[in-house]
């Protein structure tokens, strides 16, 4: 008692996020351990899991990207009502982790058939170097994500779920020759 403020037991998700991004791996590592006795005791609870699959995922280390697959696969099968949600969070990890893996200088990224939902802000991390990018056989609606990427010659985006091509995307992109678009229902 004493004027002394109990601390709480559990941080909230923003809260963690705040840890992670101020370098705090102490407190992130034991509110994951927290998280894994709670999915041990009840292996069904949602939260949980949700909670260790985006921590997982903001800490960025390359060796827990298959533990944040299985974690969101099994988060699509308890959770069937937000199936989506967890596919394009998939999606999302995907992405990230073959834009990590290729290193800033990669002049080809390789991306197909991942159940790609959407491409995010990250490839901009490779706007210095890629020049060849293969979107093909994933779910995208459309090509948001790859403005400033000035370097860009080929896109195969064939096979999504692309319905028009926005102009001031492709002017974002001056050294584009080549966009492949077959297999979507692109109206014009």
């Amino acid at each position: 008692m004493g004027g002394q403020k109990d601390e709480p037991d559990h941080l909230t998700r923003d809260a963690l996020i705040q840890q992670v991004a101020d370098g705090d791996f102490d407190v992130v590592r034991a509110e994951l351990e927290k998280c894994q006795e709670l999915m041990e005791e009840e292996p069904e609870m949602k939260w949980p899991r949700l909670t260790v699959a985006t921590l997982l995922m903001e800490l960025r280390e390359a060796d827990k990207h298959e533990a944040i697959l299985g974690h969101l696969k099994q988060l699509q099968a308890v959770d069937p009502a937000r199936r989506g949600y967890y596919a394009h969070l998939l999606s999302q990890q995907h992405i990230s982790h073959a834009v990590a893996a290729a290193g800033p200088s990669a002049a080809v990224l390789d991306v197909q058939r991942l159940g790609l939902t959407a491409l995010p802000a990250s490839l901009r991390r490779l706007g210095g170097s890629l020049t060849t990018l293969d979107v093909s056989g994933n779910a995208l609606r459309s090509l948001e994500g790859l403005q400033g990427l000035v370097l860009l010659r080929q896109v195969n985006a064939s096979d999504n779920e692309i319905e028009e091509v926005d102009e001031l995307l492709l002017a974002s992109m001056p050294s584009l020759s080549k966009l492949v678009l077959t297999g979507n229902p692109v109206k014009r």
